[in-house]
């Protein structure tokens, strides 16, 4: 009798195994609470998402997309100042505007192409020079760039009608040197046209282009230098 009583004690003391595939299909409590972590983290960086994005979408609707679709509607109304304005959807106007004012926009499109070739010649050099041969003096080598930004569009156009006057810095030092007539001027040509817009939108070619160069890793250019590539 006493063996069959050891043998009963022993069998009710041994641990009973966990059923096949229940830490599988059954997280713990541990891993619950990373997923709960996890979620929250997730939404916390939604929410801040949006409220740094939210102040531009706000600017951009209100200064540019609602102007926008006031002058979409305005372009598609019809009318006279005496008899009054509806909006009737009036495309016309469209075609009216291409058959009356093409050399306008044919000229517009010269001049912009004209700046825009301009603007990447000055550009790209300079970007080119304040990157790979500034140095220390990179930073204050972009600062004059930088600088026309700190100023309006406006004042900046007003500053090269004095830029480009008759007795301006240009003009005047050409005629003084006896290397232009005194009849000479620039004021009111597409040659002032062109150097006003490229001079306006220098700063928006230089600094795309000098973040784009500034990340080429220089050892790998070296390192292509050793082996004896060419530019």
């Amino acid at each position: 009798m006493a063996p069959q009583t050891s043998t009963r004690r022993a069998s009710t003391s041994m641990p009973v195994p966990p059923s096949f595939g229940s830490d599988l299909f059954a997280p713990g409590l541990d891993t619950i609470d990373e997923q709960r972590l996890a979620s929250g983290v997730s939404c916390h960086r939604r929410r801040t998402n949006v409220r740094i994005v939210l102040p531009g979408v706000v600017w951009l609707t209100v200064l540019f997309l609602i102007p926008l679709f006031s002058q979409v509607k305005t372009s598609l109304e019809q009318g006279s100042i005496l008899w009054g304005i509806s909006f009737t959807w009036h495309w016309q106007n469209y075609l009216d505007a291409l058959t009356n004012f093409d050399t306008t926009f044919v000229r517009s499109f010269v001049y912009a192409a004209l700046a825009t070739l301009l603007t990447i010649l000055i550009g790209y050099p300079l970007a080119y020079f304040i990157v790979f041969r500034g140095g220390k003096w990179k930073t204050l080598l972009l600062f004059p760039v930088i600088v026309p930004f700190l100023v309006t569009y406006l004042v900046r156009t007003i500053s090269m009608q004095a830029l480009l006057a008759d007795s301006g810095v240009i003009l005047g030092t050409l005629k003084s040197w006896h290397l232009l007539p005194q009849s000479s001027f620039i004021i009111g040509t597409p040659a002032a046209v062109v150097f006003a817009l490229a001079y306006n939108f220098l700063p928006f070619t230089v600094l795309p282009i000098y973040v784009s160069l500034d990340r080429i890793d220089v050892t790998l250019l070296r390192a292509a230098e050793d082996l004896f590539a060419t530019p």
